[in-house]
């Protein structure tokens, strides 16, 4: 069997796609609970989902999801796992647009959802210039859905 060999920017663009697929599928987990709250509270569902990707984020290092729950999300859809790399980069991202950082990740042709957040979101230790410092845990998608769906009933509350 003959496989044709892919160019690298053939290569970059299938990633890309990929990546942008699990940004796609978070999303609507992510918007299916809050939608599911908002209406169990009472509250309108807007028209524009509260969960929708940041068509910037290779302008600058923000997340790759936009949401008004005060989240900071990282999605990779990815063959090698770099968690401290990731962590690192929501947690610049966090310090520099406030919110709680997270990073949602699968291995690719895999489905196991896995995600890393703060083990301590309140009153942890501080750096230097004050900002809080996040060591992560690490938690599975039933964990990951349940602490998600916690977060919106908190924010919609305080409205």
């Amino acid at each position: 069997m003959v496989t044709e060999k892919r160019t690298p920017a053939e290569i970059a663009r299938r990633n890309a796609q990929k990546g942008a697929e699990f940004e796609r599928d978070i999303m609507k987990r992510f918007n299916a609970l809050a939608n599911a709250r908002a209406e169990v509270l009472g509250i309108p569902v807007p028209k524009l989902p509260f969960f929708h990707r940041n068509r910037n984020q290779a302008g600058y290092a923000g997340a790759d999801i936009n949401n008004p729950f005060g989240l900071q999300i990282e999605c990779k859809n990815c063959q090698t796992i770099t968690p401290e790399k990731w962590w690192q980069q929501v947690c610049t991202a966090a310090r520099e647009y406030g919110g709680i950082p997270l990073v949602v990740w699968k291995v690719q042709g895999t489905r196991r959802i896995q995600a890393m957040l703060p083990g301590t979101l309140y009153e942890g230790p501080r750096r230097a210039d004050g900002k809080p410092v996040w060591s992560p845990v690490i938690i599975d998608e039933t964990v990951l859905l349940e602490w998600v769906t916690h977060r919106i009933d908190v924010k919609f509350r305080q409205k």
